[in-house]
């Protein structure tokens, strides 16, 4: 009785409590190739003014090679004016949105110097408030990609991580989540606006990405479960992730994902387990640097829970992952508890392979999971249970870790 009162429980609140997601323009994987012949919303127009040699499509010749087409942006230097700077934008269409809710922290694109001149290019984030020109808020990456005259095409990547992006004006967070424009420009500081400089720069392939960064965090703020999931096979569990809009570490108003699971036969939902595949959690672990998970944890269920978290590569095709690793030692969580700060090593030394190696899912990884699990394995095993998430974030650590509570060897 007591287990059915809790699942009941849990359906009235699930009920009461959810909220429809907030959607943002910006879309994990989206890509602007210009194979349509048109600029697909890329702009140079300065308040409407069009600058004497406007963005256009070249038909031939970008990074694919013969009929791969791509968008040309031309500098004339002199007076800041339209057209002297070396700056294309995307105002208020598919570039616009919230990059933190959607799991955005790379752009990537195909770049390369089709001028005399050499260039440093940079992208930069702002929002766009009714009425305010430029934007209240500006955030210019730190990465920039230096590109000599005379070059080929060369793979960039732009880190838009909060701290990896300068504020130009304003403030970063307010750019990344509230953004109404994205601009590729050539600037040799992370300042705005670029200066005025003579030259052509080639551009394709710009894509909304993600990886596995220091410092990146998901708080749940947004609205958003930030593309964690519980779906096995893409079917739905009865009690997916949710998110409650109130009552996490932060207290009123912070928001937090609950994971459940209800136990019974092996399927969805039967397990307490999330995951967060393909997205901001994958990547090379080693070579980012992130060695330590952190996040905060509450049990919100009538079990006592042990936590683990569990890194593993997605090939094409392959689920369960061909390498799968799980934390050694799991962080002990009793019903009824509070808010816990839990913090997870995840250098080789601190993960036991369940599955292949520990290094192949480290440095190829396509999904990270939170999981229930009394032993160091995979798949875990089935129980009533619900488990609150919040502030899960990678961090680069020197020394010893910090181990909160109890953390059980097994």
């Amino acid at each position: 009785m007591k287990v059915l009162r809790w699942l009941l429980g849990t359906l009235l609140l699930a009920a009461v409590l959810l909220q429809p997601t907030v959607g943002s323009a910006v879309v994990l994987g989206q890509i602007d190739t210009f194979q349509d012949g048109t600029l697909q919303n890329w702009d140079a127009g300065l308040g409407g003014i069009e600058p004497p040699f406007p963005p256009v499509v070249i038909p031939d010749g970008g990074p694919g090679g013969v009929g791969d087409r791509y968008m040309q942006i031309t500098g004339i230097g002199g007076l800041p004016n339209p057209g002297s700077r070396i700056n294309v934008i995307n105002r208020d269409l598919q570039w616009s949105g919230n990059y933190l809710a959607g799991g955005v922290n790379v752009i990537t694109m195909s770049l390369k110097n089709t001028g005399a001149t050499d260039l440093v290019v940079r992208v930069m984030i702002g929002d766009v408030a009714v009425g305010s020109l430029p934007p209240l808020n500006m955030a210019v990456s730190r990465d920039s990609v230096v590109l000599p005259a005379g070059g080929g095409w060369v793979a960039a990547t732009f880190n838009i991580t909060p701290s990896r992006m300068v504020a130009a004006r304003g403030n970063v967070l307010p750019a990344l989540t509230n953004a109404g424009e994205l601009r590729i420009m050539h600037n040799p500081n992370p300042t705005f606006p670029p200066p005025s400089a003579v030259g052509q720069l080639g551009v394709d392939n710009v894509k909304a990405a993600a990886a596995v960064t220091v410092g990146w965090i998901d708080t749940f703020q947004y609205g958003t479960l930030q593309n964690w999931d519980a779906g096995l096979g893409g079917i739905e569990p009865p009690f997916p992730p949710e998110i409650i809009p109130g009552g996490g570490p932060g207290g009123v108003g912070d928001a937090f994902m609950q994971v459940t699971a209800i136990d019974g036969a092996v399927g969805p939902g039967s397990r307490l387990s999330v995951v967060n595949r393909n997205a901001q959690w994958s990547g090379n672990y080693l070579a980012a640097g992130v060695n330590f998970i952190t996040m905060s944890l509450k049990n919100t269920g009538p079990n006592g829970l042990q936590v683990r978290v569990v890194i593993g590569d997605v090939a094409v095709g392959s689920l369960p992952p061909l390498n799968i690793a799980v934390s050694t030692k799991g962080l002990s969580l009793p019903a009824g508890g509070d808010w816990v700060t839990a913090v997870f090593p995840i250098s080789p030394g601190d993960l036991t392979a369940a599955r292949g190696s520990v290094p192949a899912a480290l440095t190829n990884a396509g999904e990270l999971r939170v999981i229930h699990n009394a032993a160091a394995t995979f798949p875990p095993p089935t129980i009533i249970g619900r488990l609150a998430i919040d502030n899960i974030k990678a961090e680069r650590r020197a020394g010893l870790p910090y181990l909160p509570l109890l953390l059980l060897d097994d």
